[in-house]
């Protein structure tokens, strides 16, 4: 009687060596619903109130603004033009973006606010005025620029 090894032997034999081993793998489990909702779980392992994660980011949308807690405001600078932003709170902090190959700068025309030269690809920031209004700017580097920041209650 002659042994034959056979390539169904051969993977017995391996699959039995790993298990052995403690190689082997266990089946994946099934996704946790909890953690897939994107909900926080308590130490017992249960979903904590989901709502409490919409009360956190609420909380750190809050402490991102600035000034007095009204809107805070950011303007982009690019192709030497000022982009389009929203109204800001009295006294938000206003965040500047430069991504221009050239510095510019954001200077109210009645002298209210100025970032100084922002060099390209800078950022500065300024703080709005704190009475509500209409203010015009203009970068001082290149006057042609020219746009208006709100500031409303």
């Amino acid at each position: 009687m002659t042994n034959k090894f056979t390539p169904t032997a051969a993977i017995c034999v391996v699959a039995g060596l790993g298990a052995a081993l403690g190689l082997a793998r266990p089946a994946p489990s099934a996704p946790d619903p909890v953690a897939n909702a994107g909900y926080e779980v308590n130490q017992d392992g249960g979903a904590a109130d989901p709502n409490a994660n919409d009360a956190a980011l609420a909380k750190d949308e809050q402490a991102d603004d600035a000034g007095s807690g009204d809107q805070a405001g950011r303007i982009d600078i690019a192709d030497f033009a000022f982009g389009s932003f929203a109204p800001v709170g009295p006294g938000a902090v206003v965040a500047v973006n430069n991504s221009d190959t050239a510095p510019h700068t954001v200077t109210a025309e009645d002298g209210s606010f100025d970032t100084g030269t922002i060099d390209a690809t800078g950022a500065s920031s300024f703080v709005a005025p704190s009475a509500p209004g209409t203010y015009a700017f203009i970068c001082s580097i290149h006057p042609a620029m020219e746009a208006t920041l709100i500031v409303e209650e």
